[in-house]
């Protein structure tokens, strides 16, 4: 994932956009940091990432 954003961001080179990608990449730095140290943080960030995604889906099947 880091790789395909660093790709990413060497288009934008001299743009604002630059240094967003860069915060990012600094921020997955950090929660990538916490998973290594914290197996629980890996397995709780699944868990809520899946229900995030049941609940959209649930929208989205409510919507049509």
């Amino acid at each position: 994932m880091i790789r395909t954003w660093k790709e990413m961001q060497f288009n934008f080179f001299g743009r604002p956009e630059y240094d967003v990608i860069e915060k990012g990449l600094d921020k997955l730095s950090v929660y990538l940091e916490r998973a290594e140290l914290v197996p629980a943080y890996v397995i709780s960030m699944g868990v809520i990432s899946f229900f995030v995604k049941l609940k959209l889906s649930l929208i989205h099947l409510k919507s049509s």
